[in-house]
């Protein structure tokens, strides 16, 4: 494994975001050596409809069969993305707003790493610059720390059933809604 593979800036368009995480997992998976421990994925999302979470959910078998632990932190929470991301994986909540300025990032063991662009900002809505560092130590040990921090502040989530999903989902749905008033401004001159 090279000691230090430049990190290159790319821009990849909203509608090849999942696909090319999916090959970047791959490759990396590829390259991943077992023989040091356990390797982890860590994965820091918006949500769990960010194409990095749903790229990490279509390479699940790949990931148990390696012997990869996976952890996916996400800033906000809905109940698909937990489904998806917690079937095999550890799943926490960052539940601090500020982070929402952070940049999602994947990094798995010590063999490649990836950051996306602003949390604030929805991934399946514009396209995004995306830094990719494959068989970069010392990016990936970055990486890895800065995700390792938060991972220790953020809240566990429980994995919510499909079924219970879809129930919630339809409970919600079948709520009466009421018109909306609108309020008449008085102004005195």
């Amino acid at each position: 494994m090279t000691l230090y593979a430049p990190a290159h800036m790319t821009v990849v368009k909203k509608e090849e975001k999942e696909t090319k995480l999916r090959d970047f997992l791959a490759h990396a998976l590829k390259d991943l050596d077992v023989t040091s421990g356990k390797p982890v994925l860590r994965v820091l999302a918006r949500c769990g409809g960010s194409p990095v979470v749903r790229a990490v959910a279509a390479v699940q078998a790949e990931l148990v069969a390696a012997g990869v632990e996976a952890r996916v932190m996400l800033a906000i929470i809905d109940g698909g993305g937990v489904v998806a991301a917690g079937s095999t994986c550890s799943v926490r909540q960052l539940g601090d707003v500020r982070c929402l300025d952070a940049h999602e990032l994947l990094v798995i063991a010590t063999a490649a790493s990836w950051i996306g662009d602003s949390m604030r900002r929805d991934p399946s809505v514009r396209d995004s610059f995306e830094l990719h560092a494959q068989g970069s130590v010392a990016t990936a040990r970055q990486v890895a720390m800065s995700f390792d921090k938060l991972w220790a502040r953020a809240a566990g989530v429980k994995a919510l059933a499909a079924e219970t999903v879809a129930e919630m989902t339809a409970e919600l749905a079948a709520l009466p809604v009421e018109a909306v008033s609108v309020p008449q401004v008085l102004t005195r001159h």
